[in-house]
């Protein structure tokens, strides 16, 4: 996925939004009877994560780094210095129980689009919604591995996702206890 340029990613993340496009109704369904949102907020929350992966889509042109002069004692004339983007590897992505979908987005197609793989922590009371939106998001060609969800109980899996060094990186929103 990191060897990836960032077109690739761009289509295999657009076909996903295609994807979750055509389950709207379903998934709003599942995440309702799950939890117990009420299914016009279960739609809403649905059609963000679609516009949230497109606007990182977008987003994600624009990471060009950046060029300056070498302003260094060691720098001559004429020498730069730049920056570039480079993934980190893995990010966990955990968020709340009350926006399962929503606010793991905001960290996962961000994390995506720059080529780094993630695992979705799925919270503990309503973890299927979580895993049939990840199985919605490899349908579209994410290479082996590079999307992922997990769930289990934050002291056992959360403790093991943080706790893992193949972790380069974790996002988090919840509760100050759970943090």
């Amino acid at each position: 996925w990191a060897a990836m340029s960032y077109e690739q990613r761009a289509e295999i993340m657009l076909k996903a939004t295609r994807i979750l496009a055509l389950h709207e109704s379903d998934m709003s369904a599942l995440q309702c009877r799950e939890m117990g949102k009420p299914i016009g907020m279960c739609r809403d929350e649905w059609r963000e994560v679609i516009r949230l992966f497109n606007g990182f889509i977008a987003a994600g042109k624009h990471q060009y780094g950046k060029t300056f002069p070498n302003v260094s004692a060691a720098g001559g004339l004429g020498d730069i210095a730049f920056t570039v983007t480079e993934p980190l590897g893995v990010v966990v992505c955990i968020g709340p129980f009350n926006f399962p979908l929503t606010t793991p987005t905001f960290k996962a197609a961000a994390s995506l689009i720059l080529g780094n793989a993630v695992i979705i922590k799925a919270p503990s009371d309503c973890p299927l919604t979580v895993l049939r939106y990840v199985h919605l998001l490899n349908e579209a060609g994410f290479p082996a591995g590079a999307v992922q969800a997990v769930s289990g109980r934050g002291s056992v899996m959360g403790d093991w996702l943080t706790d893992n060094d193949i972790v380069r990186a974790i996002g988090f929103t919840g509760s100050t206890q759970v943090g």
